[in-house]
């Protein structure tokens, strides 16, 4: 629950986070990672939604960073697969023990979850991603500070001005 709830806060700090499925084949067990706005890369979507998405994460192995996207995409079975892919620092493509580069998930419906606050994205029109629940806090920030300095600024005014 934890996790559950740092998506949600931070879904609603920067606009977007996601919830997808991670399965780890050889132990037979799936878990649901979270991934905030900046992991999260819609691949598909309309106005109901994201229907493919990818994921990038970095991981490390034996003191090297790894760097993993992870797509998650309707099959031509009509079931959702999980493509995994590892690149080194320098993008090249790297094999590690245990991570399976393809599997099909056999679920009809998405390895995946947006979360998004319920706010209209008014800066970019027909956008995957959600608005941050502070965007329109910045403006009304920045014109209370205008205005406190106009104000600040007749008061320290020499009178002969």
């Amino acid at each position: 629950m934890p996790a559950a709830q740092a998506t949600v806060v931070r879904a609603f700090g920067l606009g977007t986070g996601a919830w997808a499925v991670w399965a780890d084949v050889g132990r037979r067990r799936v878990r649901v990672r979270r991934y905030d706005a900046r992991m999260v890369v819609p691949l598909a979507w309309d106005e109901d939604g994201v229907t493919e998405c990818a994921f990038v994460t970095r991981a490390h192995d034996r003191g090297r960073t790894i760097h993993q996207p992870q797509e998650h995409l309707l099959g031509e079975h009509g079931t959702y697969v999980i493509r995994t892919a590892c690149f080194d620092e320098n993008g090249a493509e790297v094999r590690l023990p245990g991570v399976v580069d393809e599997w099909d998930s056999g679920s009809e419906w998405p390895t995946f979850s947006i979360v998004r606050p319920a706010v209209d994205n008014t800066r970019v029109d027909l956008s995957p991603y959600g608005q941050s629940v502070f965007a329109d806090a910045i403006d009304a920030i920045q014109a209370t500070d205008i205005a406190f300095g106009a104000h600040h600024h007749r008061l320290v005014q020499p009178r002969n001005w």
